[in-house]
């Protein structure tokens, strides 16, 4: 084997290895109604504090956020005219979390 083929399959196991030593990241979904008439909302703002994770609403107030590092996060959802609302949540690793 030359050293250019040990090199390269060397650097690719440590890769490998690597990948296995991120955590396993979570997903969060769910909707979003409002409270007093359960009528659902869109373009609402959802994101996890202190994180660049976040998106919005569609118009069905569905949502998914994907990513999420394992332990507890601070779940914030927003619009005007609505009271924000923050709760906090414990992410386990590789685990998707359904919301309603």
């Amino acid at each position: 084997m030359s050293i250019r083929v040990k090199t390269l399959a060397l650097a690719l196991f440590f890769l490998c290895f690597l990948s296995f030593l991120q955590p396993l990241k979570a997903q969060v979904s769910g909707v979003v109604k409002d409270s007093k008439e359960g009528r659902l909302l869109s373009g609402v703002d959802v994101f996890i504090n202190n994180t660049s994770i976040a998106t919005k609403t569609n118009a069905k107030g569905e949502f998914e956020l994907t990513g999420i590092a394992p332990g507890f996060a601070d779940l914030s959802l927003s619009k005007e005219e609505f009271q924000i609302f923050k709760n906090a949540i414990r992410i386990q690793p590789d685990k998707a979390y359904k919301l309603n």
